[in-house]
């Protein structure tokens, strides 16, 4: 099977959609205790600009849970707030480059070690197809460890911002595995994505305790 033709297609089949809605579901747990727990569900115009989100969330804080729910709706095309602030970050980063900072991320060894990781990446993937439509899965022995240690780093941020009152307790967190599964239907539309990640968080309470993180969005299509 050409991987390459097939996220061709994907891609293509997705860009064409006016209208992206479904859910996202997110839970923590640190041995067998559940820390966090998300559910979103989500739905966008891109024509009319009409969004809705309904949210749930519970985190346990000093021994007890704390409970979040919140319905937001609006209309409007935040666009071109968007390209001024990556022009912006975009200005920026050529000024950092022109004045010798970060000097590695602007020259061509970093820019191909990149491009390898991302090649590297699409080599790894694997492909199944059934009668239903297509299944991608990658894990982390497939992932290249510059862009282990990126990814780490940028979901340990996520959450520290976004649930700093949770996330303390994660203090440490070390990941040993993940597991990262796709579902395409036969017509190229992503049906399901599901992200699965373990690791270990260090604790001076009570020593070494399992994290699992799961993640999953299903799309309405």
């Amino acid at each position: 099977m050409n991987k390459v033709k097939l996220l061709y297609d994907i891609v293509k089949t997705m860009k064409e959609k006016d209208v992206f809605q479904g859910q996202l579901e997110v839970a923590v747990n640190k041995g067998s205790e559940a820390i966090f727990k998300m559910n979103n569900e989500f739905y966008k115009n891109l024509s009319s600009g009409q969004s809705k989100i309904k949210l749930n969330t519970e985190a346990l804080h000093d021994g007890k849970k704390v409970k979040h729910q919140s319905e937001t709706e609006f209309t409007g095309d935040c666009c071109e707030k968007h390209q001024a602030f990556f022009k912006h970050i975009h200005q920026l980063h050529h000024e950092k480059c022109a004045n010798g900072e970060f000097a590695k991320q602007c020259g061509i060894k970093w820019k191909l070690s990149k491009l390898a990781s991302i090649l590297g990446i699409l080599h790894n993937l694997k492909v199944s197809e059934s009668e239903k439509g297509y299944q991608i899965s990658l894990n982390k022995d497939d992932i290249p460890q510059d862009m282990k240690t990126c990814l780490h780093e940028k979901l340990s941020q996520k959450m520290m911002e976004k649930h700093n009152q949770c996330c303390s307790k994660l203090d440490g967190l070390e990941f040993t595995d993940m597991n990262l599964v796709i579902t395409i239907s036969k017509s190229n539309d992503i049906e399901n994505i599901q992200l699965s990640v373990k690791g270990e968080c260090s604790c001076n309470e009570s020593g070494e305790q399992n994290v699992d993180i799961d993640a999953n969005i299903s799309f309405i299509w």
